[in-house]
């Protein structure tokens, strides 16, 4: 466990299954549309920091990306970074 999570003791999480995860993405659309892109910057923030060499990989990108869809969030500049133009803009 990284040294900064150790005071949380952070109890196991089992994976969600599918209606979990729905539930889940659900209660997070509920959030105030201005709420949102500041809770995903924080994820990504976290995984870069915790991430190798302080990098994202594409798969953790990736889950990022579906995740700001989902809440309909735009991209955090590291995030969009690593993309590099790739994002197509949303109409």
């Amino acid at each position: 466990m990284p040294r900064g999570l150790a005071a949380w003791r952070l109890a196991a999480v089992d994976t969600p299954d599918g209606e979990g995860l729905v539930h889940a993405v659900g209660v997070l659309q509920t959030l105030p549309i201005l709420h949102r892109p500041l809770l995903t910057r924080a994820w990504v923030d976290a995984a870069v920091v915790y991430g190798p060499r302080g990098t994202l990989d594409d798969a953790t990108a990736d889950a990022l990306r579906i995740s700001c869809r989902l809440l309909d969030s735009p991209l955090p500049p590291a995030l969009a970074r690593h993309y590099h133009g790739a994002e197509v803009p949303a109409e």
